[in-house]
């Protein structure tokens, strides 16, 4: 090989391989600190995409997941109501028995209807009160629901339950003038509120069914986006092994290039050597 002065091709070779070194050595270093595999996307355009769209499915399934516990939470603030109503029956019943037997005197049964209209004052305020985010729901007006519980705009992920499922306020009182003021009244209303204790624990019965498949519903958003995370934690996130391995690579071509690069340099002194 000639020597010569005026263009050093070797040095010229030299700096970019030692530049590339140097490159390489960065994004190395980039991908460790950031912790991904594609931190711009001029590293991998499909993949970033691909990635990116990963990405917002799975916030939207997180969404999902948050609209299904939402749901639970409303549907556990129906039926704690009505597990208080259904208590608040029994004592009702145990009244209107009390009340209905030849045995009770006239003065007792006044204090039983004293309390028995309490207790129904007490349903009707329980009743009007309920409500979840401002929506009543043990009103009677029987409110449909349409629950979004995956990311899709299709039948198939959404669950739809009408309140009008859940014991009604009708259903509640049962008869307005429903009394254990007489032994007649009383023996009447042991059938009206024995008709209450079995609707709601129908409609408690509903909302366990329906809070179930919220649950089931959960699970399978949780898996789904646990699995969408892994694949695109393959394309996105960086090998912290590879990543370092090629960080020390580069590194030591780096130290071998600019040793080179000084020996090339000083090529051209060699001619100046001849000469003198």
């Amino acid at each position: 090989m000639g020597l010569r002065v005026n263009t050093n091709t070797l040095s010229m070779t030299g700096q970019r391989v030692l530049g590339n070194s140097r490159q390489e050595k960065e994004r190395a270093l980039s991908r460790l600190s950031s912790g991904d595999r594609i931190y711009e996307a001029a590293q991998d355009p499909s993949g970033l995409a691909i990635s990116e769209k990963m990405k917002s499915q799975i916030r939207s399934m997180s969404q999902a997941e948050r609209n299904s516990q939402e749901a639970i939470t409303m549907f556990q603030v129906g039926e704690g109501a009505l597990n208080t109503i259904h208590e608040i029956s029994s004592r009702l019943r145990e009244l209107a028995l009390q009340s209905a037997t030849d045995t009770t005197g006239d003065g007792e049964r006044l204090m039983v209807e004293r309390e028995f209209q309490s207790l129904k004052q007490e349903i009707a305020r329980i009743s009007a009160s309920t409500d979840f985010n401002g929506r009543k729901l043990l009103d009677g007006n029987g409110q449909f629901y349409e629950m979004q519980v995956g990311i899709n705009n299709n039948n198939h992920e959404k669950i739809n339950y009408n309140m009008a499922h859940i014991l009604k306020r009708a259903d509640v009182f049962g008869s307005a003038s429903t009394s254990v003021a007489t032994k007649d009244g009383a023996q009447n209303a042991i059938g009206v509120v024995a008709n209450m204790i079995d609707e709601i624990s129908r409609s408690r019965s509903e909302i366990g069914g329906i809070t179930n498949r919220m649950q089931s519903a959960i699970q399978n958003v949780m898996v789904s986006r646990e699995n969408l995370s892994a694949a695109n934690s393959k394309i996105r996130d960086a090998d912290y092994a590879q990543e370092t391995a090629a960080s020390v690579r580069a590194g030591l071509l780096m130290d071998s290039g600019v040793s080179s690069l000084a020996a090339i340099n000083a090529s051209p002194s060699t001619v100046l050597r001849l000469i003198e």
